[in-house]
């Protein structure tokens, strides 16, 4: 990493003799310039800093203090001051944006010939500040800022008398001032942090603009969310961004947007109906919409990962699944007519899609089928994928696992494509199994039932592969395990008492192994579960929480257990719905600090600094 330099520099004669016209230039690697003077007795000398072409700052040390000039941007730097005689440095040094400039500095220095006053003038130094350390705030709440933390002292001034300003206001929070909240330049004074009428409050919970929607209708994709406001020819789509925090509206039109998927910063919908339904697709890196298709047939079932789009067109007497990748050209699986395509799902360059041959149910070429789109051959059937009645496919990849119900039976089977082959885990008629998750790194996650009796257990997998290596890791299942990476977790139920345990790919845990707390609806991402807890002796603690599986961590997010839901989340950041007025909140998990920068002055001489806040939970 490059060192900022400072450079020297001394005029050659006393001040009084000659003035100085000094030019050079600052930024870069050189920061700072120091250009030592001398004056032979006490003068009035005049400094200026003119022709900047970007920001620059001046100061002088000398032994009544430091005396400064920063004003912002290009404007003229100016020191007026009067002078013992001595040998002095003036430093003139980069601004904000250490952008490079070329200057020049003027010196210039006039003798006082004056009788000394009997009592000579008292020196003003600069405010000192003995106090300026970490704060720790908790998230979501104000807590005050007092003098342990943040105090300065002036020898000639009280506390009254010195005024902090507000130079950078904190990213994730306000200050406060008697619960008000204070704006960029606002001003405040020692004696107000002394009696404690300083505050931060941490916002990591914020509303998220134009967020009106059903909770129903909102996908989030890491950071990003998208939602439909709206219903009939009045829905629309909006797409939220979490890396600016900005929402963007995606259609205006008078037709009904639906069919909604969102990955990562792509967006694709369905706008109109019937044979009036079009494919688009939003490329959020770009900010560009396409529309993809324009036919006069019936558009629906749309899947997407990435910029790949896949979806279900219907011609007369069969359908296609066509696809298209980053908002370009239409292509179809598979163009014949003797058979009907559809319920396509997409995992990364693959789309696995149903095949049927109308009434005919027993063509032994009916079943799931895989298509790659990086070779464009021909999709093949994956085996056994006719037998029974085929539903809740999943994939990740070239890898696929799906339920079927036998014709002679009302247990599920489960059966998984490894890439090469097909298998079953069991195809007993005791027992009932039923496919979950697919996480992100390829775990599988499913449960088992016996008839003998209604106990749930969840079993994991980290990989779709033959032979698999296959874990009961849970037992009193209640609801959907969710795997993501290796790690899993689901509800429990025992009795009365409600529980959420996981899975670290060794072990299993409970959340919380007590009966106050009934804790539910649990969902994962990374290493984190976020949970809804009913506190069974009160409302105290109730809430929404995140619990860290590798650090055994656990903050609330939010007490409102009645409006409040989860609807997504990304590692440490959430995804929350407001059923009382319809808006969603994104909570920022991820950002442990804040900070606000600040001068204090005495009324002539200031000294600067900034302020660090951690965040507890």
């Amino acid at each position: 990493m490059a060192t900022a330099r400072t450079e020297r520099f001394t005029a050659r004669q006393d001040l009084l003799q000659a003035s100085v016209n000094f030019r050079n230039a600052i930024g870069g690697k050189n920061s700072t310039d120091l250009i030592t003077f001398s004056i032979g007795k006490r003068s009035s000398v005049a400094i200026a800093l003119t022709g900047l072409k970007a920001d620059a700052n001046l100061s002088l040390p000398t032994n009544q203090g430091t005396f400064s000039s920063r004003r912002r941007g290009k404007q003229n730097e100016n020191l007026a001051l009067t002078l013992e005689a001595g040998t002095y440095t003036v430093k003139v040094f980069t601004g904000r944006t250490t952008a490079k400039t070329k200057y020049r500095l003027s010196l210039q220095a006039t003798a006082i010939n004056t009788i000394p006053d009997p009592i000579p003038n008292p020196i003003n130094t600069a405010p000192s500040l003995t106090a300026n350390a970490l704060f720790n705030a908790n998230r979501n709440n104000a807590s005050v800022i007092n003098a342990s933390f943040l105090k300065s002292i002036d020898a000639e001034q009280s506390s009254g008398q010195l005024t902090y300003r507000l130079t950078r206001l904190p990213t994730n929070g306000s200050l406060l001032f008697n619960n008000a909240p204070l704006a960029l330049n606002s001003t405040f004074t020692q004696a107000d942090i002394d009696s404690g009428r300083i505050s931060y409050r941490n916002q990591s919970t914020k509303e998220i603009p134009n967020s009106n929607s059903s909770s129903a209708f909102v996908y989030t994709s890491g950071n990003n969310a998208a939602w439909i406001s709206g219903s009939g020819s009045n829905a629309e789509i909006y797409f939220y961004n979490g890396a600016t925090g900005q929402t963007k509206r995606l259609t205006t039109n008078s037709v009904e947007d639906s069919s909604l998927a969102i990955s990562g910063s792509n967006a694709a919908w369905i706008s109109g109906t019937g044979t009036n339904a079009e494919i688009y697709f939003y490329n959020g890196t770009t900010d560009a919409t396409t529309r993809v298709t324009t036919n006069s047939r019936r558009d629906r079932e749309l899947s997407l990962d990435g910029e790949l789009v896949a979806w279900r067109t219907d011609y007369s007497d069969e359908s296609d699944v066509q696809y298209s990748i980053n908002g370009g050209s239409v292509a179809a699986v598979d163009s014949s007519t003797s058979h009907s395509d559809f319920n396509p799902i997409v995992s990364g360059s693959y789309i696995s899609f149903d095949r049927s041959f109308g009434s005919n149910t027993t063509n032994p070429a009916r079943g799931i089928y895989l298509f790659n789109t990086n070779t464009r051959a021909s999709a093949i059937k994956l085996p056994f994928s006719d037998v029974g009645r085929v539903f809740n496919r999943k994939m990740f990849g070239s890898k696929v696992a799906w339920n079927i119900l036998p014709d002679n039976t009302d247990l599920y089977d489960i059966y998984f494509y490894d890439g090469s082959n097909t298998f079953s885990i069991d195809n007993s008629n005791t027992i009932d199994d039923y496919l979950t998750s697919i996480s992100g790194s390829g775990a599988i996650a499913f449960t088992r039932k016996t008839s003998s009796t209604d106990s749930k257990q969840v079993f994991w997998a980290p990989a779709i592969s033959n032979p698999m290596d296959l874990r009961s890791v849970g037992s009193n299942v209640f609801g959907l395990p969710e795997a993501s990476g290796t790690y899993l977790t689901w509800d429990t139920r025992y009795g009365s008492d409600k529980n959420v345990e996981y899975y670290n790919g060794s072990t299993t845990y409970s959340i919380d192994n007590g009966t106050r707390y009934n804790d539910d609806f649990s969902r994962i991402s990374g290493s984190n579960i976020a949970f809804r807890r009913d506190d069974t002796l009160g409302a105290a603690d109730d809430g929404w929480y995140l619990f860290d599986l590798e650090a055994v961590t656990t903050r609330r997010i939010t007490s409102d257990i009645t409006n409040l839901s989860v609807v997504g989340m990304n590692g440490k950041n959430v995804f929350l719905h407001n059923t009382a007025n319809s808006r969603l909140l994104f909570y920022n998990g991820t950002t442990n600090a804040d900070s606000f920068g600040f001068t204090v002055s005495d009324g002539s001489v200031s000294t600067s600094g900034t302020f660090n806040i951690g965040l507890n939970g």
